[in-house]
């Protein structure tokens, strides 16, 4: 505070306690007479009379000298008001200076800098551990998919190969019955694998998909030909026992009355049934079994890479926030619905005319910044700032 201003103010603030008396003396002067108008008016019916127009004279000219009281009261205390202005306004600069001043800011500066470098390397490595994870879970997608594959397909080709079995050994007749021996006897045991799609990949590399492809197909190929070649050969089997017994069953059913031949037909489709429902089980439980062994595998992949992802990296002593920037001055519309459907809707009127589209734009970044709650909008961006702790 400049030295000519200090003294301005030290010569009001020595006449505070006189202004002050003579503005309390003027306040009770006033009431007094205040007093003496209102017994009057109490005691005065409202009417057109002489009598009551004098009394509006008198409250007239009353409320005139009120005016010029308070003006003269105001003109002797300003000094005073503004003396207590000015120390208010000196001290706050002096707050400010520390608070907003070059210096300081430039320090504060530094520090927003420093944390903002710290998160920037932080979500890097972040982001870096989520890729690696990613691709890692998508390898042992992919082998699983594949696996999968290998599975799907030993199941349908033995279901079309068993399928086959059946069809000839049901069409066997008393006249081709040693034709259809040799075509079971030379029925092929050889699997044949199926040609895969790739499946749609994010992270990993095509080299990579199909060195999987590889990696599994040069097991699983064998596995399922030895599988698919030991079915066949004991389904071959089976029916080749049973030709004889099929052959001694079609000519019990030509021999036999129509009664007979109908409960020998019955017998056999019953039978039919029975082999088809095992059939069935047989490859369900063999997918079954496949699929178990198949997700086991995957899960306990997964639960590794899950282990491997277990890395916090040091927390960088930062604060992060959100903070509104409006595009268009359509935005500030949605500012205020926002502000009125959550807070401005229980206000009284008086203090929703209070409120300015800053402190409406301040407690939707709080919002934000708590709930996570944001406006939808194209004029409006959600700015993440990063400031020191």
């Amino acid at each position: 505070m400049e030295t000519t201003a200090l003294s301005t103010t030290q010569e009001a603030l020595l006449q505070a306690k006189d202004i002050i008396a003579q503005n309390i003396a003027s306040n009770e002067k006033a009431k007094e007479v205040a007093k003496i108008l209102l017994a009057k008016i109490e005691n005065t019916p409202i009417s057109d009379t002489p009598e009551v127009r004098f009394l509006d004279e008198e409250c007239k000219t009353f409320l005139g000298k009120i005016s010029k009281t308070i003006s003269a009261m105001t003109d002797r205390r300003k000094p005073i008001t503004q003396a207590f202005d000015q120390i208010r306004k000196h001290f706050t600069e002096l707050e400010n200076e520390l608070k907003t001043g070059e210096e300081i800011q430039a320090i504060q500066n530094f520090r927003n800098a420093f944390a903002r470098h710290i998160a920037e390397i932080a979500a890097k490595e972040e982001e870096s551990r989520r890729i690696k994870a990613a691709t890692e879970q998508e390898r042992i997608e992919m082998r699983a998919y594949f696996k999968q594959a290998f599975t799907n397909d030993l199941v349908n080709t033995l279901s079309l190969a068993y399928d086959s079995l059946e069809e000839i050994f049901n069409s066997i007749t008393l006249q081709n019955c040693e034709l259809k021996k040799d075509e079971l006897k030379n029925f092929s045991s050889e699997y044949k694998p199926a040609t895969f799609s790739y499946p749609y990949r994010n992270y990993i590399t095509k080299e990579e998909e199909i060195a999987i492809y590889e990696e599994i197909a040069s097991s699983k190929s064998a596995k399922n030909e030895l599988e698919y070649n030991e079915k066949i050969t004991e389904k071959i089997r089976y029916y080749l026992d049973r030709v004889d017994s099929k052959k001694q069953e079609l000519l019990e059913i030509a021999q036999a009355n129509a009664a007979e031949k109908e409960r020998l037909a019955k017998e056999a489709e019953e039978r039919a049934k029975r082999e088809a429902e095992e059939k069935r089980q047989e490859l369900l439980n063999f997918t079954q079994k496949q699929q178990t062994s198949i997700e086991a595998e995957k899960t306990e992949a997964s639960l590794n890479t899950l282990f491997d992802q277990n890395y916090s990296a040091p927390a960088a002593n930062v604060k992060k926030t959100l903070s509104i920037e409006v595009s268009n001055p359509a935005g500030y519309g949605q500012i205020f619905m926002f502000w009125f459907g959550r807070e401005g809707k229980n206000l009284p009127n008086e203090k929703i005319e209070k409120k300015s589209i800053a402190q409406m734009k301040k407690f939707c970044e709080d919002i934000a910044n708590k709930d996570g709650e944001i406006i939808t909008s194209n004029f409006i961006t959600y700015k993440e700032v990063v400031t020191a702790k």
